[in-house]
């Protein structure tokens, strides 16, 4: 659920899965629901078994982590990113239309106990979270809002754009999968290569 705090004056528009906000920039968030139950169950179990001490404790995520590229990949990650990045790429990256691919660079998971939280930071590119349970809510200090999830929940955000959450008052686990993506050319100079070597391989007259 999205919660704008009373004091919020730079929403200028919201729709369904998306809305942008105007204050020194314009930022424009996607969010959703995804309700494959089987995706997100396994998921859930990988980052439970798969919690990692090299990076737990040791980021800005002050609990339980995964690697990395832990879900870079991953089957059930791949089914839910491809998912979602083909029914809303029209809004978050108009330059795929222009031949540039979406790659995923870094994907991990979290998992949050009581008194756990994840320290105030931002990413250098376009980033996104899978919720697989309830919990404390993400918050976006810059944009005097926050996002309070229920399971299969998830949001896309521009790179930059500061968010954390307080400590986690709740018994319960709080589990998500966390993104990184970014627009690369990779696929169309790949293209262009096998175009050039087919081309080169057709006799002349």
């Amino acid at each position: 659920m999205i919660e704008l705090t009373q004091n919020n004056k730079f929403i200028s528009e919201k729709t369904i899965s998306s809305f942008s906000i105007t204050y020194p920039r314009t930022v424009t968030l996607l969010y959703g629901n995804y309700s494959k139950q089987h995706i997100l169950h396994n998921l859930k179990l990988k980052i439970k078994n798969n919690l990692s001490k090299k990076t737990s404790n040791f980021t800005y995520v002050r609990g339980g982590m995964t690697d990395w590229e832990f879900f870079i990949h991953d089957i059930d990650f791949s089914k839910f990113f491809t998912e979602i990045i083909d029914k809303h790429r029209h809004i978050l990256a108009p330059e795929v239309l222009l031949g540039k691919e979406l790659k995923v660079t870094d994907a991990w998971g979290n998992c949050l106990n009581k008194g756990d939280h994840v320290a105030l930071h931002n990413h250098n590119t376009h980033h996104g979270i899978l919720y697989l349970t309830e919990g404390t809510p993400l918050i976006f200090p810059e944009l005097e809002m926050k996002f309070t999830p229920k399971p299969g929940d998830w949001i896309l955000a521009p790179p930059g754009l500061f968010h954390g959450t307080d400590p986690v008052e709740s018994e319960k686990e709080r589990i998500n999968v966390v993104f990184n993506f970014d627009f690369c050319d990779e696929f169309r100079r790949i293209n262009e290569l096998e175009s050039d070597k087919l081309n080169n391989s057709i006799p002349t007259t």
